[in-house]
């Protein structure tokens, strides 16, 4: 017996030590499966992007087919169509007019609002663009001083301002103010006042982040309700001249939910239609929350210390992970987007891509 045991010891050995050869890297570096794994981190892919603080990329945007948009400060759009491998400006400032705080698009159309000039509008992935808010009523210029979200929602476009929501046809005609229900104010010189930060929508209902809280009109935004159950009061400092607890950015996600993310309060989840919100916070440690997008269920978040968490909001209780900054330059973080599962952000002097 002790004969035989010793044998099929030594045949376990002999067989462990053949597979630890063939185990073994070769030399030949192109060999995929010898390589080690090598984690993840970010990439530029800025080639073409003015590379300059002076310059700096401020908005970046997914299109179909793998495209890029990108805004920088002072030079204009650019885009892409081979996912970042170089950029071509599309527009300059004397085309758009001004900085441009939002964009959104709907297949190849992009919609682009300014500061000073309003709502721009390009049907060819932003090759070329056409100003489309002279609909805006009479004087509008003299009190919305900035354009913060546009949607499309069914037949229309929905224009988030400083002195409420706007509705136009897709072509940015018949443009009308439509904020009834909505706490507007009178402002210094008289002009209606509101604050409006996001718009989102699941099928025909809209909603939108305010100074006053979240609304949700069912009716194409000819009345709006508070849909604000459970949310943070919003608080404004006068000092500073800035909100707290204000949505940043609100995200239609699967099976119906809708998740905001606030500048003071983290970020909130409703799965009743906006009937009331959760917090959503477990693992952040700054709930001061700039910007968020999503990949499928995976969420992403940059807080105003610009460090970057992930959640994987189908776990039973959600817990938001720090990412790495490796490849990434330190300090502002300025926008952050996905495309085809794909994870994009834009910083001063590029974007970047994680992989």
């Amino acid at each position: 017996m002790k004969i035989k045991y010793y044998i099929l010891v030594g045949l376990i050995s002999f067989l462990g030590a053949c597979k630890k050869n063939n185990d073994k890297p070769t030399e030949n570096a192109q060999d995929q499966d010898s390589n080690p794994y090598v984690a993840p981190k970010w990439h530029s892919i800025g080639s073409g992007l003015p590379n300059n603080t002076n310059n700096a990329v401020l908005n970046l945007i997914a299109l179909s087919d793998s495209c890029l948009s990108s805004y920088c400060y002072s030079m204009g759009m650019y885009n892409t169509i081979n996912k970042g491998i170089s950029w071509n400006q599309t527009a300059n400032n004397s085309v758009i007019g001004g900085r441009i705080l939002s964009y959104t698009s709907s297949g190849d159309t992009i919609y682009a609002g300014n500061e000073v000039r309003g709502v721009f509008m390009s049907t060819n992935k932003g090759s070329s663009w056409s100003m489309i808010s002279n609909g805006f009523p009479a004087g509008i210029s003299n009190y919305v001083t900035g354009i913060y979200s546009i949607k499309k929602v069914g037949p229309y476009i929905f224009i988030a301002t400083t002195s409420g929501v706007f509705r136009a046809s897709l072509n940015g005609t018949n443009m009308v103010s439509v904020n009834n229900g909505l706490p507007l104010t009178v402002g210094t010189q008289g002009y209606p006042k509101l604050y409006v930060s996001n718009i989102e929508n699941i099928q025909n209902y809209i909603y939108i982040t305010t100074a006053a809280g979240i609304y949700k009109s069912t009716d194409y935004g000819n009345t709006w309700t508070l849909s604000n159950s459970g949310m943070p009061a919003v608080i404004y400092d006068s000092f500073y001249g800035n909100y707290s607890n204000i949505g940043s950015k609100l995200i239609y996600g699967s099976f119906f939910y809708l998740y905001v993310a606030t500048r003071g309060a983290g970020v909130y989840y409703s799965s009743d239609l906006g009937v009331s919100w959760q917090s959503m916070n477990s693992g952040l440690s700054n709930l001061d929350i700039l910007y968020m997008t999503n990949i499928g269920d995976y969420y992403y978040v940059i807080n105003s210390q610009y460090e970057i968490y992930v959640c994987n909001t189908l776990n039973i209780s959600p817990t938001w992970s720090k990412m790495t900054s490796d490849g990434l330059p330190a300090g502002l973080i300025t926008s952050i987007c996905s495309s085809r599962n794909k994870l994009f952000v834009a910083t001063p002097i590029s974007v970047y891509t994680f992989e």
